[in-house]
């Protein structure tokens, strides 16, 4: 028995059982389903011929919504954005000074996530918060700190000054918002001490630049200790009101920290007044983070912001000391006052920043406040 020819005359017999009608249609002819056969002509559906050569085109056809959705469901890079924190006079400008945070530099990747994954990330964020429609974004991170003693050029500092450390990490976060919403989620894996390269960097910088004091004290810093912490903003946004020419909105904070680098909560409100204001959640910065959710519209942008806030801190490793093995350490403040004003603007895909931070005493016989500078610039690439 012929398996191939009985299959092609009961389907034929099917197909020409479907298309018989109560009555002939009197307005419209049949029509007849075609297909394309391999020499460009088209043969009737019920032609039983055409039916040995019906199969392979059909798969072909089912098999090229595949390759589509593959295409679209690439990660793309969304920006670039390089950060420079110190309380010299470069970036701090009002003052300069070489202590406690004196350096900071990183290194972010933004990227735009596939489909699949985007919508993983509002199923599982749903289940606690539900966030229709939110935009979800992710990224890289490498960064590196660095802490000293009041004096660099005193070679053991006392006992009541804060210890010398480096801190170097990598991390990757997720972040998703709405309208006025957002949520940023990130982990920081690195290292303290010795391995972070941090006194080699700050030896190196200071030899390349004239009068500049070369460190001493870096035989005390922490010892070496892998670190883990876990971070979690929630900010959201006000309307935006007209003042004059002007556009004006508010974003208050709330968040914390927990790992054996900073176990800590914060609180904190930035005011932005400007052209052409953006639809994201705040100025980035170095100790911070950048809102990559958002966006400007139109080709250029630029606003003033003022930012005041506290947190309340129950562990700092570069006051505290070592987790597990003994180290210099200071008594810390339980809470710590901060307020910045800065500038930024945006020319198409192009946008720089600057800001000053001042602090409250961070530990008890600090003496008085501290400030640094902040400087960033961001590559924004369509996607």
């Amino acid at each position: 028995m012929n398996v191939r020819t009985d299959a092609a005359a009961l389907a034929l017999v099917v197909l020409t059982a479907c298309s018989v009608t109560p009555a002939p249609a009197p307005a419209q002819p049949d029509v007849v389903p075609v297909i394309e056969a391999p020499d460009d002509e088209s043969l009737p559906l019920d032609d039983p011929t055409s039916m040995g050569n019906s199969v392979e085109p059909l798969d072909v056809t089912l098999d090229t919504p595949h390759i589509a959705i593959e295409r679209e469901d690439a990660w793309s890079v969304r920006s670039f954005t390089v950060y420079w924190e110190n309380d010299g006079t470069v970036p701090k400008v009002v003052s300069d000074s070489d202590r406690h945070y004196t350096n900071g530099a990183k290194l972010e990747l933004a990227l735009n996530p596939s489909s699949r994954f985007k919508a993983s990330v509002r199923e599982f964020a749903d289940r606690f918060d539900p966030m229709p429609d939110a935009k979800v974004s992710a990224g890289l991170v490498l960064a590196q700190h660095i802490y000293t003693s009041f004096d660099i050029r005193v070679g053991v500092p006392p006992q009541s000054a804060r210890p010398y450390a480096g801190y170097l990490y990598i991390g990757g976060y997720v972040q998703r918002s709405s309208e006025n919403v957002h949520d940023h989620l990130e982990l920081d894996i690195g290292i303290i001490g010795p391995l972070s390269g941090a006194e080699a960097t700050q030896k190196f910088v200071h030899s390349i630049f004239p009068n500049q004091n070369r460190p001493q004290g870096w035989g005390t810093q922490l010892g070496n200790e892998p670190t883990i912490n876990l971070r979690y903003q929630r900010s959201w946004r006000f309307q935006k009101a007209k003042v004059g020419r002007f556009e004006l909105d508010g974003i208050p904070r709330l968040g914390f920290d927990a790992g054996n680098v900073f176990v800590r909560a914060n609180a904190d409100l930035t005011l932005r007044l400007g052209f052409n204001l953006p639809d994201d959640f705040g100025p980035p910065r170095m100790l911070d983070y950048a809102d990559t959710t958002g966006s400007w519209d139109g080709d250029w942008g630029v606003y003033v912001f003022v930012r005041g806030g506290a947190r309340g801190v129950a562990r700092n490793i570069f006051l505290d000391g070592n987790t597990f093995s003994s180290s210099r350490s200071v008594n810390k403040r339980f809470i710590v006052a901060e307020a910045s004003i800065g500038l930024l603007g945006r020319y198409k895909n192009l946008e720089a920043g600057w800001s000053v931070t001042w602090l409250s005493e961070e530990f008890d016989t600090q003496g008085n406040g501290d400030s640094y500078g902040s400087l960033f610039a961001r590559l924004s690439f369509p996607f």
